[in-house]
């Protein structure tokens, strides 16, 4: 290490389908970064898995190329973590997975949600734990394990997230933040602490559970570190949160007037609140960060999947994305509409077996109308999931600040501000969780410019159209005459 070596701060990802990495200095610039793909495995209709032992491979391979692009110039300092949230992973008395990680994406446990709504605890489980009462929730998960007599659960000694195997492989400790812990269905978002009667209904003890630790809390890394290079000993790793709380860092979307929207694998509309706002009828999310906010909104089970999969039987396999955005750019205007639940329905549907549908398809309309209309479906369902959420909030939302590949097209942000008559921002730079993860490390959130900004200052204005409000309303009706 010279003596003129630059300071950086790594970020670490891991997703539910890509893993990445980033070096980002003290100005915010990304000085060196990776990514990698995570296998979903699919044993069986509904399974949603991935194998946690290949996830530490990837890890590792990533972060000895980001010390090999460093060089000796640099010296890391701080290492945050941000993690999908809702996986579930069952490991023995030695930290041995004893099979894979479930995902967020794994359905199996929907009969077991449906039976806990309608006819148990769940409306009082989601009052306590504020996350929806969902084949999604590890704590529905544990049930249905337990209910199917699986041997897995009957030999866990530990009951972790994805992101806690991997600093108990680094560390050797069972710790966990708040946001990931309360995305698992078993944490009292009101006390902060592990919930007595989640944990009866799930048939488990907090003695399996992790550790739970302040945003504060850091640990350094050793020399013989399994994940992390050696040459980065002595920096300090922090848990940091979930993917949904640092990507509002990192959009800086830290006011309840100012919503954060993510689509990627799902969507979700997010609002940093000081209070865990709730509601049976809509039955949004509020999962807690620390004694004084908690992470508010609702969230779609569709998003990329669905535009890749029209790309593909549409365009076929050899047209990109970004090209066939540029041709659904100039598509015909159409009746066409399109509900985009390919992975079944969260909110606002509450829907596991909904399915994707095409309605008033014409002889006229081609690959680029049939992109068109799935992307303005994957909006309309925004527009709804935002309309739920604003029925609790204290004020109106000023403004949104989206992320997400789609809308690298204007054509497509634009649309997005026609259909929530709002005025939207392209969050710029860094991958929007990568770049949260440094600021919650580094405790720098940076929201004062994002508050103050005035809607003149936003990129895309609103220019509401009567027939994206007559598509609206027809694209509800179809929707709750098919799923409601």
């Amino acid at each position: 290490m010279t003596d003129t070596c630059r300071v950086v701060d790594i970020a670490i990802d891991v997703g539910t389908s890509v893993l990445k990495v980033a070096a980002v200095d003290g100005e915010e610039r990304v000085l060196a970064q990776g990514r990698a793909d995570i296998p979903l495995l699919r044993p069986s209709p509904g399974a949603a898995l991935q194998d946690v032992q290949v996830i530490e491979h990837l890890l590792r391979g990533l972060l000895q190329a980001l010390a090999d692009d460093l060089g000796e110039t640099h010296r890391v300092d701080k290492i945050a973590w941000s993690s999908a949230m809702h996986s579930l992973l069952l490991v023995d008395a030695k930290g041995a997975p004893l099979g894979p990680a479930y995902t967020w994406l794994d359905g199996r446990a929907a009969a077991v949600a449906r039976d806990c709504w309608d006819h148990g605890p769940g409306r009082n489980l989601y009052g306590r734990t504020g996350t929806p009462i969902h084949p999604l929730s590890p704590l529905i998960k544990l049930r249905w394990l337990r209910q199917t007599g699986a041997r897995d659960l009957a030999a866990a000694r530990h009951i972790l997230s994805i992101k806690e195997w991997l600093w108990w492989r680094s560390f050797g400790n069972y710790e966990v933040d708040y946001a990931t812990a309360s995305a698992s269905g078993v944490l009292d978002i009101h006390r902060g602490d592990w919930s007595a009667a989640a944990l009866a209904y799930a048939g488990v003890d907090a003695e399996q559970l992790s550790k739970l630790v302040t945003r504060e809390w850091q640990r350094p890394l050793r020399r013989e570190d399994p994940i992390f290079p050696p040459q980065w000993a002595g920096a300090c790793a922090c848990l940091g949160a979930s993917d949904g709380v640092l990507a509002q860092w990192g959009m800086g979307a830290l006011t309840e007037d100012i919503l954060g929207v993510s689509l990627g694998t799902s969507m979700a509309v997010r609002r940093y609140s000081p209070l865990p706002r709730l509601s049976r009828r809509t039955r949004n999310f509020a999962y807690r960060v620390d004694d004084h906010h908690w992470l508010v909104g609702t969230a779609s089970n569709n998003g990329g999947p669905m535009l890749d999969w029209v790309r593909r039987y549409s365009f076929g396999a050899d047209v990109g994305f970004t090209e066939a955005l540029a041709a659904a750019a100039r598509a015909t205007p159409s009746s066409l509409l399109c509900l985009p639940f390919l992975a079944g329905e969260r909110a606002p549907l509450w829907r596991a077996d909904a399915r994707a549908a095409f309605l008033d398809i014409d002889t006229r309309d081609g690959p680029a109308e049939f992109l068109y209309a799935a992307v303005e479906g994957l909006f309309f369902t925004l527009r709804w999931l935002y309309e739920d959420l604003q029925g609790q909030a204290p004020r109106p939302a000023r403004a949104i600040i989206v992320s997400g590949h789609l809308f690298h097209s204007a054509w497509a942000t634009q649309l997005l501000a026609n259909i929530l008559c709002l005025p939207v921002r392209v969050a710029g730079g860094a991958d929007v969780a990568l770049l949260g993860a440094i600021r919650w490390a580094r405790n720098t959130p940076h929201s004062a410019r994002r508050a103050d900004a005035s809607t003149e200052d936003w990129s895309f204005s609103p220019q509401p159209e009567a027939r994206t409000e007559e598509r609206y309303a027809r694209f509800r009706k179809a929707a709750q005459a098919l799923y409601t």
